[in-house]
This record gives C-alpha cells, sequence and structure tokens, in this order.
C-alpha cells in the first residue's frame, strides 16, 4: 500500500482513489455503480486476484456492465500450488471452496481431473495441466461473459516456472485486436 500511496502523492493532480478491503465488495457496491451504460463511462481494469480472492459472480458483474475492459491474471501456479492436488480427496474443502468462488462451479473437477483405472481400482488423478492450459481453460469460461477474450500469454519467473496467465477481456473488437497484437509481440520477444 505504500507504493499505492506513494504514486498517488506523485501523480496528485489525478483524481486517484485507493481502496481498502475485500474486492468483491468495494467493486459491486462503490466502483460498478459509477460504470453503469446510463453514466457513459469507460474504464480499463487490472484484475490481478492474488490468492484467487475475485468471484466468479463478481466477474460476471464486471462484464454486465458493458462498460469495462480487463486484463485478467489468472494465478496459475496458485491454483496449481494451494488447490489441485494429485489426489483430489486430499484437496481442503477450505481450498474447494475458493477455487468454487473462483471458478464459479464445480466444472473445474471434471476439468483437471479425471477416472484411471489401477491395480487398486478406479481412482481420480489429477490430469498433467501446464499453466498455457489452465490459463486457456479460464478463458474458454471469459468467453461465456464477455464477448472478446485474448488467447492467455504465459507470464514465468527467471527459471521458466508458470506463474500466472494475463488475458484481455471485454466487449469492443478493436480493444482485443490492440490486446492481441501486444500480447504476440511479447510471446515472440519471449
Amino acid at each position: 500500500m505504500t507504493k499505492l500511496e506513494s504514486l498517488r502523492k506523485e501523480f496528485g493532480h489525478l483524481n486517484i482513489t485507493i481502496y481498502h478491503g475485500d474486492c468483491n465488495k468495494i467493486l459491486g457496491e462503490q466502483i460498478f455503480p459509477q460504470l453503469s451504460g446510463a453514466t457513459q463511462k469507460r474504464a480499463v481494469a487490472f484484475i490481478d486476484p492474488f490468492g484467487m480472492n475475485m468471484s466468479w459472480e463478481t466477474m460476471t458483474e464486471l462484464a454486465k456492465l458493458k462498460t469495462v475492459e480487463a486484463f485478467i491474471n489468472v494465478p496459475v501456479m496458485g491454483i496449481n500450488r494451494s488447490v489441485l492436488k494429485k489426489n483430489p480427496k486430499a484437496i481442503s474443502e477450505q481450498d474447494k471452496e475458493r477455487m468454487r468462488c473462483f471458478w464459479g462451479d464445480d466444472d473445474w473437477i471434471r476439468m483437471f481431473y479425471k477416472d484411471e483405472t489401477t491395480l487398486f481400482g478406479p481412482e481420480r488423478v489429477k490430469l498433467p495441466l501446464r499453466g498455457l492450459e489452465l490459463g486457456n481453460h479460464y478463458r474458454k469460461r471469459l468467453t461465456t461473459v464477455f464477448p472478446y477474450c485474448t488467447e492467455p500469454v504465459l507470464m514465468t519467473n527467471s527459471k521458466g516456472a508458470p506463474l500466472y496467465c494475463i488475458l484481455f477481456a471485454g466487449h469492443n473488437a478493436t480493444g482485443i485486436k490492440i490486446a492481441g497484437d501486444i500480447f504476440r509481440k511479447y510471446a515472440k520477444e519471449k
């Protein structure tokens, strides 16, 4: 927060507001009402659901506004490390609920696990998902609420491990074309 506050002071001539608290509540109660179609306002959102704390319901409400385009970081490392266990029975109820809230339903279980016959009988096992595959699954979900969505771009750490995928979603074909061109250029440079 200190860095955000220093940026706000540095650009004091701009109307910058920093909100503290639950993003789902703040967006729904304070931000979205300012961006209804009747206001003629437009916005670009930068969404980084660290800890998978932005709910699918909030994402759906954002899309319904039709006045906001969004850059979205899909936390693929967080999903893989904290939720998707090799054996789905090992996933805590808290992590299942967190993923259900982020994903919007329990379809992720069907997408990320399969039933397999083993020596000990049928078992449900995790599919070997890479970061970009998780990003593509989330993109598919986004296309149910946004008419346009770029292909995901995988962001990695210095050792090449996937951290997150970035997507751009919105209601304007031109915006998606511009974001897609930037993403493709970045992917070629990597």
